[in-house]
């Protein structure tokens, strides 16, 4: 979600935070990820359509902690916007391979490549967005758009939450 280092400084110097407490506003990201894809990692979920829903709606709506005046709340915005993250992240390619025929697997996993690599324009985005008006602010608008996005592609697209894991058959030894 929020992995865009640089910006996170900018979110950490608007509070007057200290190297250290900047570190450890950037590592919240990496942590917060961990604990999203670990937990579907652990609970091998079944609704895997679902989990990359909430995953989106939550990941876009915990930003929005981040444009608050606080740095433990700033902390764990970033913290709980980056696990919900690992949640859908860890289910897009799951996704991707379950909604295509086998012959399209590799365009779809290209597909969603490019998407992942166009995050870098996001980040421009943001920081463009920050240079306008406050960075708080910016969260607040990228926290709206992640939210409206995935509520008209949820509604766009309502199976995509239906979707389930294919039932894994036991090998009998």
């Amino acid at each position: 979600m929020c992995r865009h280092i640089t910006f996170i400084q900018v979110l950490a110097a608007g509070l007057g935070a200290d190297p250290t407490e900047a570190g450890t506003l950037a590592s919240a990201t990496g942590w917060g990820n961990v604990v999203g894809c670990l937990g579907c990692a652990v609970l091998d979920p079944r609704r895997i359509g679902l989990v990359f829903t909430l995953g989106m709606l939550g990941a876009s709506a915990c930003l929005a902690l981040t444009a608050v005046d606080s740095y433990i709340v700033c902390l764990l915005g970033l913290f709980f916007a980056n696990g919900f993250g690992g949640l859908f992240g860890a289910m897009q390619a799951t996704l991707v391979m379950q909604a295509l025929p086998p012959v399209l697997h590799g365009s779809g996993m290209g597909t969603l490549s490019l998407a992942i690599g166009a995050q870098a324009v996001g980040g421009l985005l943001i920081g463009e967005t920050a240079e306008l008006v406050s960075p708080g602010r910016t969260m607040l608008i990228y926290s709206g758009l992640g939210v409206g996005s995935q509520l008209l592609f949820s509604a766009a697209f309502p199976a995509c939450a239906r979707m389930v894991a294919p039932r894994q058959q036991q090998v009998v030894q």
